[in-house]
């Protein structure tokens, strides 16, 4: 049992290493696709509460110290960070909505999963249409094979 356990775990990553565009999104079975946003968003998640420091509390008097008030500052910036890199306000079901919506058109096939879901954060949050847009042609241009 322990084998066959292993075996099947050594034998996931090849069976999804090929999951890094639209092509390979396209591809995906539904299952895939709802482990690959979730996996994504626990990732994001993790690496945001990961970097907000235990030392980041107040002193017994209220105050904090230099050291603190910055692990604070620089918990606050990596979480801002985290929503630019994943839609936070987004269920699983609308961000997988959303890329297929954006792997819809051809010209964003070759663009990285990762990349694609950044830029349906920067559509999520509001940024300029221009900035958007200009995203999706550096990604069309730097992943054009």
């Amino acid at each position: 049992m322990k084998f066959t356990f292993w075996a099947i775990l050594l034998l996931i990553p090849s069976a999804v290493a090929d999951t890094g565009d639209g092509k390979n999104w396209r591809g995906m079975t539904e299952a895939l696709r709802v482990g690959y946003v979730s996996g994504y968003m626990d990732a994001v998640f993790h690496m945001s509460t990961a970097a907000t420091p235990l030392s980041a509390q107040e002193r017994g008097d209220g105050k904090l110290d230099e050291k603190k008030a910055a692990d604070r500052n620089f918990a606050r910036g990596v979480r801002k960070m985290s929503g630019e890199y994943f839609p936070s306000n987004l269920t699983v079901g609308d961000v997988m909505d959303g890329l297929n919506r954006f792997y819809d058109e051809p010209a964003n096939r070759n663009i990285p999963i990762p990349w694609a879901i950044e830029i349906l954060a920067m559509k999520v949050n509001g940024k300029p249409e221009d900035d958007i847009n200009n995203s999706i042609r550096l990604a069309r241009e730097i992943n054009a094979h």
